[in-house]
């Protein structure tokens, strides 16, 4: 048996979200490849989250979307047992290469020749690294915090993000003037168009995948009541990498409509339901590149085994985030690593391809 880990070079991710969250690990076993993720957006590519939660810890990357000009700070927190009053927190980071490494542990702080009782107390504890200006590149955060309970069961943490280069605005030409119209006779009046069905998409705190089903429009004009709540959004492209729109930032932005059946990663701050006109747009069939691809199921409800049937033998494993923040997985001929059983239409798939040259998966109305 040979094992292969490959990372996705972001989600990641991109969500996960969102979206918790950061290792793809391949293992190929007679010719079948098998992807078992870490929890969260983050398992898809560096870059991604910007908050993890290993056991007992947080970690937290601020600003949530750095460029090269800003100044980092990491904040690393969580629930310990604590002795006191004799023992305090130290921590230290280095960064190399595109690591950064983060270590906190607990110290006998009593001076010397004195006795101190210990009480176990627990109770929070957070602590933030300056971590300056980075170039731009995607990072992973390695964090090993060794306190009580730590020290009895590992408390590491491995999360990730991107560092953006600074994108210099264009300037606008200015306007030419604009001719005066012709008047034109008034045109015959014209019954009201009919207002598309609506489509209510639950949205979760955290990472959430999801489907747009709308016609396509500006960013924010598509995302409507929820804009307030996002992050950020990304979007896988066939390049292996992500767009991205952040609220706020168009110097680091790449997306700037969304299209009918686009796969999102959106990072919420708050729950919300999405509510969508839904397009009249209809697609019976994707291109999928091999590598890594994010899309939008619209076949029909049923077994993954049937749904997958047009691509059989053309992939690795398939994806999807669940609103828990965990990946669930379908792997070809491995119940034993499968938690999938079902697709229905709009499901937000990521999906491994292996056949060289990519595949078309065609969707059963």
């Amino acid at each position: 048996m040979r094992s292969d880990i490959p990372k996705l070079a972001l989600v990641v991710g991109l969500f996960a979200g969102v979206v918790a969250l950061f290792v793809v690990g391949l293992a190929i076993a007679e010719g079948v490849r098998s992807v078992t993720a870490g929890s969260g957006p983050g398992a898809l590519q560096p870059g991604s989250p910007y908050t993890s939660s290993g056991p007992g810890i947080s970690v937290t990357v601020d600003p949530p979307a750095p460029t090269e000009s800003d100044h980092i700070k990491i904040t690393v927190a969580g629930e310990g047992m604590l002795p006191t009053p004799c023992w305090r927190l130290k921590w230290s980071h280095t960064v190399s290469g595109n690591v950064v490494y983060i270590t906190v542990e607990a110290f006998d702080a009593t001076p010397p020749g004195m006795a101190c009782i210990d009480v176990a107390v627990p109770g929070p504890f957070s602590i933030t690294e300056e971590i300056g200006q980075l170039p731009a590149g995607f990072y992973i955060v390695q964090t090993t915090v060794n306190t009580p309970p730590c020290n009895t069961f590992p408390c590491d943490d491995v999360t990730s993000f991107e560092v953006r280069k600074v994108v210099q605005p264009t300037s606008t030409p200015s306007p030419t003037p604009t001719p005066s119209p012709t008047p034109a006779p008034s045109p015959e009046p014209t019954a009201a168009p009919t207002a598309l069905p609506s489509v209510s998409v639950p949205m979760v705190t955290g990472w959430n995948a999801r489907c747009y089903l709308g016609e396509e429009k500006s960013t924010e004009a598509a995302l409507g009541a929820i804009a307030d709540k996002v992050v950020a959004l990304y979007i896988l492209n066939s390049d292996q990498e992500f767009d991205r729109w952040v609220p706020g930032r168009p110097d680091v932005g790449t997306i700037t409509t969304l299209k009918p059946y686009d796969q999102l990663f959106v990072l919420m701050s708050a729950g919300a339901i999405w509510v969508q006109q839904a397009s009249v747009a209809e697609r019976s069939s994707v291109g999928l590149v091999q590598g890594w691809n994010s899309i939008c199921y619209t076949g029909r409800e049923e077994a993954v085994e049937d749904a997958t049937s047009g691509i059989a033998g053309k992939f690795g494993v398939l994806h999807m985030l669940t609103d828990g923040q965990s990946w669930a997985r379908f792997v070809p001929n491995r119940p034993d690593l499968s938690d999938i059983s079902q697709l229905k239409a709009y499901d937000s798939l990521l999906v491994l391809i292996t056949q060289e040259g990519g595949a078309e998966w065609a969707f059963e109305p």
